[in-house]
């Protein structure tokens, strides 16, 4: 394979002490975040521009990797039970295993690893490849926003926001809209949510073995062996950042549509947010939505966020599934408990288990199903005046 490549920001080649997880990891590679990325006008309240700070700068995310070298990392025995020690999480990793001249039958050994020019090459390639994803995270995120932005000039801020929410849309980008993007002050935090999101993708080729050596060669000579690594091919940062993934906030087809779900909510009646509701409080739907009638309360429905399932109450558990009418029937008809109370959300536990007279049970929804809830219970993200306490 040809050694040839652009080097990656900050390269830098370590010793293995320096390297996490030495032999198994080969290079590491860190993405940069910055402290803040916000939304503006410009100029004029119709000229919007994104900027982040401290600004971009690619050459700041680090790679490190393994230099040239033989380096000893630890000692396996071989008996006449089998293999002990080091070498084992290779015999056991379901990799090609080769060994020159032969396995040995029984003995006390050195395991070291060498790297040579090659290989060093191939690490640093990888690595690379880490750097390609973050850039592309950027782009997938900040850079998309931030390009489109001096298109989306307009005579008044709404009117540049309106512009930019159908832009993103009709680019099949609105993942990257918040929730609420009327408030210039939402953009920011949504697009740095998304780019840090999109950097964690990169990680992928770590699960997936991308990184990782498709076949170890094993030379025996005397007490040493010797551990050198085959690679495998190289995978593009399309395969492995993908906007796409990134689920959405913004629920709305259309700015549009968004607006007028905004009216709807404040034509609504008045009620006392989180009224009653303290951790440990059985709620039911409240009565300010019809019957537990969802959709003739909000037109567009719940958000995302408040249809999810959670294995754990954290919003940033990746356990989840979209199911409303688990949620919508087991609180209009059953209860929940709240177990944390926020200024406008509470945490809602609810049992999504049909139970049974000869004590087994069912799951409400195929769904929730899939998630095999610990004990049966999810948690819900739900907004204030959507609860009551059951009486």
């Amino acid at each position: 394979m040809s050694t040839s490549y652009h080097p990656p920001h900050n390269y830098r080649v370590v010793a293995p002490d320096q390297l996490r997880g030495f032999p198994k990891a080969l290079g590491i590679s860190d993405y940069w975040t910055p402290g803040t990325i916000t939304l503006a006008t410009q100029g004029k309240p119709g000229d919007l521009a994104l900027v982040s700070s401290p600004p971009y700068d690619s050459s700041q995310h680090d790679s490190s990797g393994i230099g040239v070298g033989t380096f000893q990392f630890d000692m396996t025995t071989r008996t006449s039970k089998g293999w002990g020690g080091g070498i084992v999480r290779y015999l056991q990793s379901g990799k090609p295993c080769v060994w020159k001249p032969g396995e040995p039958k029984e003995g006390t050994f050195n395991l070291v690893a060498e790297i040579t020019a090659e290989d060093a090459a191939e690490v640093r390639v990888s690595e690379r490849e880490h750097i390609e994803d973050f850039q592309r995270a950027w782009d997938c995120s900040f850079g998309l926003v931030a390009g489109l932005a001096p298109k989306c000039s307009a005579d008044s801020t709404e009117g540049a926001i309106r512009a930019l929410v159908t832009h993103l849309i009709e680019m099949g980008a609105a993942y990257v809209i918040p929730a609420d993007p009327g408030d210039l002050a939402n953009w920011g935090p949504r697009v740095l949510a998304v780019y840090k999101a999109l950097c964690a993708h990169s990680y992928k080729r770590d699960d997936k073995g991308h990184h990782s050596p498709t076949e170890y060669r094993f030379t025996v000579h005397e007490k040493t062996i010797t551990v050198r690594f085959a690679f495998g091919p190289r995978h593009s940062s399309e395969e492995v950042v993908i906007p796409g993934e990134i689920s959405p906030v913004f629920t709305a087809a259309s700015y549009e549509e968004y607006l007028q779900a905004k009216k709807a909510a404040v034509s609504r009646p008045p009620v006392v947010a989180g009224a009653g509701l303290k951790v440990g409080t059985v709620v039911v739907w409240s009565d300010v939505v019809a019957d537990g009638r969802l959709f003739e309360d909000y037109p567009l429905g719940l958000s995302i966020a408040e249809q999810t399932v959670h294995t754990v109450p954290d919003l940033k558990t990746e356990r989840w599934v979209v199911d409303m009418p688990a949620i919508n029937g087991r609180l209009h008809f059953e209860q929940g408990e709240v177990v944390e109370v926020a200024d406008t959300h509470a945490w809602v536990k609810i049992d999504f288990r049909d139970h049974n007279d000869d004590g087994t049970f069912s799951w409400v929804t195929p769904k929730v199903a899939e998630l095999n809830l610990p004990g049966g219970y999810g948690y819900v993200w739900l907004r204030h005046h959507l609860l009551k306490p059951k009486t």
